[in-house]
Order: C-alpha cells, then sequence, then structure tokens
C-alpha cells in the first residue's frame, strides 16, 4: 500500500476540505438514519455511539494538519480556509 501512495500526488486543499466534510457529514448521518425520529431530540444513539461521535469527528479534522499527514498524502488546511470551514459546518 506505500507503494500506491508514493505514486499519488500530494492533495489539494479543495480535496482535503471536501474529504473531511464527507467524513464528518457521514458521522453525523449514522444518527440519522439509525432511527425514524428526530435524532438527537426525540431519540438518543447508544452511549458508545455518541462516546465515539466525537473523537471520529476530530480525528477526521486533525488528521490532515497531524503526522500521519504525509503518509496520507493529505495538505494541511490553511487557517482561514479551516476556521471558515468550522463556521460553515457549524451552521448546518
Amino acid at each position: 500500500m506505500a507503494q500506491c501512495l508514493d505514486c499519488v500526488p500530494e492533495r489539494s486543499a479543495c480535496s482535503v476540505l471536501r474529504l473531511v466534510f464527507c467524513l464528518l457529514t457521514q458521522t453525523l448521518i449514522v444518527h440519522i438514519i439509525r432511527t425514524s425520529n428526530v435524532a438527537f431530540i426525540e431519540s438518543r444513539a447508544s452511549a458508545l455511539v455518541m462516546a465515539m461521535t466525537p473523537p471520529v469527528m476530530a480525528i477526521g479534522v486533525f488528521l490532515p494538519m497531524g503526522p500521519m499527514a504525509e503518509y496520507f498524502k493529505l495538505q494541511a488546511l490553511p487557517w482561514p480556509i479551516f476556521s471558515g470551514f468550522l463556521v460553515s459546518f457549524s451552521d448546518t
């Protein structure tokens, strides 16, 4: 697998932003599709799912900025883009 990653060019900030946004969206969709009620209001997930949601989301957000970013050929998001991303995601 490492040989395959060597041939992939470094991903642009736009690609990384899309990756992070999709990961966060999919994590929240897990809460929505598991019930026919309104998620977080009328129905709550199990304690394990609720406990694992923030760490998974945090890993997804900080992976492009951490030490594993080079291995996955991810480009760190510039802080203005990153802060704008967080604001836009919190408004959804």
